[in-house]
């Protein structure tokens, strides 16, 4: 049983990683021995003063996180028979939101390094391949169980969105420390842009008449995508015929299946020289970002900080096609009296009147009026912003008790996590810290962090949330209870080559 809870956690992560997508976790912002803790706050200056990540292994971070229901909330004891479980559909809709979020993302360091400059400067610099992916879903599909009537008139939203960013980072970061107690810091991000899916309003608003029950469906899409194979050439194509727009979408969806595999492919036999490194680093699809970040040392027990990362945007230029589409149709349903005048002849209906029937109601459903529109232009995606703000109290200097705040900004909405920490710095280089987060109403998010130095190599791995691997290691209730109740997952892990001003590192760069 142990082995097999191990092949799932395994599975789960490794099915992450090849989504290959990007975002920091709570538990690295006070881990002060290990360097890449300056990547959430840019003004914090790791102690080492010199670092350097092993290439393509320097870190690698993955996450799950799903903000509706849990798996607690779908499958509980069947009342009626103690031995059976049941779907609990009133539980599920109760664990949701209107809008909920399923959300994969990771962040792969190709090249990064750090390193103290005279004055009291610190400069960071990184390569990274990065990639956000977000899929939306609504309520209604649940709610849509007790029917589709309103007394207030309001429609059943179906809002769907999906969008996958995938884009190379090269960042420039410069921290400055004031007075002994202060710091700032600004990162720079040049972007390019790989590949792109920006779906985020896929709507259907399904109206009910209060008088007459009829039913008037109201659609609006906007659908943009760049991807490495070029799409079929349009220039503000508008298309009202059916068929000719089945067609279009026929051909539009080959060649996203195409670009996918070419991109797979290219990736998997490493042939980003055939394209080039300054293609590949600044290619056509060029963004930039930045992160500001602050430090205050208030006295040798308290310190507060706050930072704001991925201030910016791509602008897709190269292979985009963009479609909008809105309609609307009204259902109306069927007279009866059209079919059927008395008893006798709905005593006595046969096939041929159900299959007229039928075919009536087919016709009113292809009545459905919608232009779609499509085109080749340029268009922006925002980054995923995030919002840190943090204080530390430290009873002796080996030790401190950690509050941090994180807002992250997606789709106008803000969601927020607030984590305790406690964080051991016992040795240069070395350090262990556990966590305690607050993050979409569950109050079961407990963190492990460790960092591992011996000689100038540093080794850490880290996580939000242990429950997987707590659940994988243990057969109690207890396991089984947290893993039930879990909506995040997260993973991250790491090598450095790190030069600290210990007898230990290597004497000749002392």
């Amino acid at each position: 049983m142990k082995n097999f809870k191990i092949s799932i956690v395994l599975f789960i992560l490794l099915n992450v990683f090849n989504l290959n997508t990007s975002a920091q976790d709570n538990i690295m912002y006070n881990m002060r021995r290990l360097p890449q803790f300056h990547k959430d706050n840019v003004a914090r200056q790791p102690d080492c003063k010199l670092y350097i990540g092993i290439p393509g292994i320097s870190s690698a971070f993955v996450s799950a996180h799903h903000s509706g229901f849990t798996f607690k909330d779908v499958i509980v004891p069947d009342p009626i028979h103690t031995d059976s479980f049941m779907i609990d559909l009133d539980g599920i809709e109760a664990a949701m939101s209107e809008k909920n979020y399923l959300s994969t993302t990771a962040e792969f360091d190709i090249l990064s390094f750090g390193f103290r400059l005279p004055n009291s400067y610190y400069f960071s610099f990184g390569i990274s391949n990065k990639t956000n992916m977000n899929f939306q879903y609504p309520r209604s599909i649940v709610e849509i169980r007790n029917g589709n009537y309103r007394e207030d008139g309001t429609p059943l939203d179906f809002t769907f969105g999906y969008d996958v960013t995938n884009y190379m980072e090269t960042s420039f970061g410069l921290s400055k420390e004031f007075f002994n107690n202060m710091s700032v810091g600004m990162r720079v991000k040049l972007l390019s842009g790989m590949a792109n899916v920006d779906a985020r309003n896929i709507g259907v608003q399904w109206y009910t008449d209060l008088d007459y029950y009829d039913y008037t469906f109201k659609t609006d899409m906007l659908i943009r995508a760049a991807t490495i194979e070029s799409f079929p050439s349009v220039s503000n194509l508008s298309i009202t015929s059916d068929s000719a727009l089945t067609d279009y979408l026929d051909r539009m969806i080959n060649v996203v299946d195409s670009s996918m595999t070419e991109r797979a492919n290219a990736l998997s036999e490493s042939r980003i020289g055939d394209a080039g490194l300054g293609q590949i680093l600044l290619g056509r699809n060029f963004g930039l970002g930045f992160d500001f970040g602050y430090e205050y040392q208030i006295n040798k027990y308290f310190n507060v900080s706050a930072s704001i990362n991925d201030i910016g945007f791509i602008k897709w230029k190269a292979n985009t096609l963009q479609a909008q589409q809105n309609g609307e149709f009204k259902f109306t349903g069927l007279d009866a009296a059209e079919y059927i005048s008395n008893y006798y002849e709905a005593e006595n209906a046969d096939v041929s009147l159900l299959s007229e029937a039928l075919t009536d109601l087919t016709d009113s459903l292809t009545s459905y009026s919608a232009t779609a529109i499509f085109s080749n232009d340029a268009y922006k995606t925002r980054l995923t912003s995030k919002l840190y703000a943090g204080a530390t109290f430290s009873p002796v200097k080996w030790f401190d008790l950690g509050l941090l705040y994180r807002g992250t900004l997606y789709n106008k909405s803000l969601f927020s996590a607030t984590t305790l920490s406690a964080n051991t710095h016992f040795m240069r280089g070395w350090g262990f810290s556990m966590s305690y987060t607050i993050m979409d109403g569950l109050y079961n998010n407990i963190g492990a962090g460790l960092v591992t130095k011996f000689g100038p190599l540093q080794f850490y791995i880290m996580s939000d949330n242990i429950a997987p691997f707590y659940w994988a290691a243990n057969d109690s209730p207890r396991a089984e209870e947290w893993i039930r109740n879990t909506k995040r997952i997260t993973f991250h892990t790491g090598l450095n080559f790190t030069i600290c001003g210990s007898k230990k590192d290597i004497p000749l760069l002392e």
